[in-house]
């Protein structure tokens, strides 16, 4: 459908090593030599990394108010996260997304399997109407954005999916696609959202709140 308004994806020379990458071939590849030897002193070190960020943010979050606790946490460890990424040491661990995207697919199924059709009956219908509304919205204005801006359909796609869902969505929609070079960018633009959005979440929460 997107391709009825917006440009297919061309195989530019000029990107020339953007899909040359370390990612995997496919999806199923992610995982695969996650726990080898050689990486193990890398995962250990962004383990301890990450360790060390949380219980840092712990005691600066505990200097404030108990109802602004959770909200100063959250903000304080993504912000130590963000600054972290900027060092180059922290950018040359190996696997460390591998190792993230591990972490987020226990979180979600220990999410899911506490899941039930029952729940689901009873979700709030200001709440099911908000989400859909900002999913669908999203995802109009980013193909409208994209459509103006002449972004070829594959990088729109995983883009759009990565920020909606999440970055390691990215090489699954790329594998899909049978193009790896959109895998980069949806991974960045994904890391992007999960940051931005974490500000963004907070801001229109407390301004929602002060609302009469």
């Amino acid at each position: 459908m997107l391709l009825l308004f917006m440009p297919d994806f061309k195989d530019d020379k000029q990107q020339g090593g953007v899909g040359e990458t370390n990612l995997p071939n496919h999806d199923n590849e992610l995982f695969l030599g996650l726990f080898r030897c050689d990486n193990i002193r890398h995962l250990v070190l962004a383990l301890l990394l990450t360790v060390f960020i949380i219980i840092l943010s712990f005691a600066i979050a505990k200097i404030f108010p108990v109802d602004a606790f959770q909200p100063v946490f959250i903000l304080t460890i993504s912000t130590l996260a963000i600054l972290a990424s900027l060092s180059k040491k922290v950018r040359s661990l190996q696997r460390t997304f591998e190792a993230g995207t591990f972490f987020i697919l226990i979180f979600s199924m220990a999410v899911a399997s506490q899941v039930s059709l029952r729940t689901l009956t009873q979700v709030d219908t200001g709440i099911f109407l908000f989400t859909t509304i900002a999913t669908l919205g999203a995802l109009f204005f980013h193909v409208l954005l994209s459509a103006i801006f002449r972004i070829d359909t594959d990088t729109t796609l995983t883009t759009s999916i990565s920020l909606i869902c999440s970055p390691p969505f990215a090489p699954v929609i790329g594998s899909a696609l049978h193009n790896r070079a959109v895998i980069p960018p949806g991974i960045a633009v994904g890391l992007f959202g999960y940051a931005a959005g974490t500000y963004i979440g907070f801001a229109v929460a407390r301004l929602l709140l002060s609302l009469p």
